[in-house]
This record gives C-alpha cells, structure tokens and sequence, in this order.
C-alpha cells in the first residue's frame, strides 16, 4: 500500500474500497492513502480520459 499513484495505474484502495484506472491528477494524488497498484495502463492515457458509462472488467494472472 502507498500513498498517490502515477497517472496510468491500475488501483485498489482499501479505504474506501473502489477500483480505478488513474489517467490525471499525479500530482495531487499523495493525500490519497491505502492505495494497492495492481497494474498498469498501456495504451494512450486519452484512450481512457474519453471513455464514458459503466464497462465490466475482468482481471486476471498474466502466467
């Protein structure tokens, strides 16, 4: 667990808990605690910034 996160990650936060892609707001992000990086965004961070309604999403092991 850490405080913020970088624009692109993938996060848990146990506090409050919620999944969430992060494409904006790094530099303010250090008051946000109890954040678990699960992974990382790889396609353009606009990709994500543009996208609107509710999608179902499926994790799952790279092996």
């Amino acid at each position: 667990m850490r405080y913020g996160w970088l624009n692109g990650d993938i996060d848990y936060a146990t506090d409050a808990p919620y999944f969430t892609i992060l494409f904006e707001d790094q530099d303010e992000s250090e008051i946000y605690g109890n954040q678990v990086n699960i992974g990382v965004i790889t396609c353009p961070l606009a990709e994500i910034a543009a996208l609107e309604g509710s999608y179902d999403v499926v994790i799952e092991l790279d092996q």
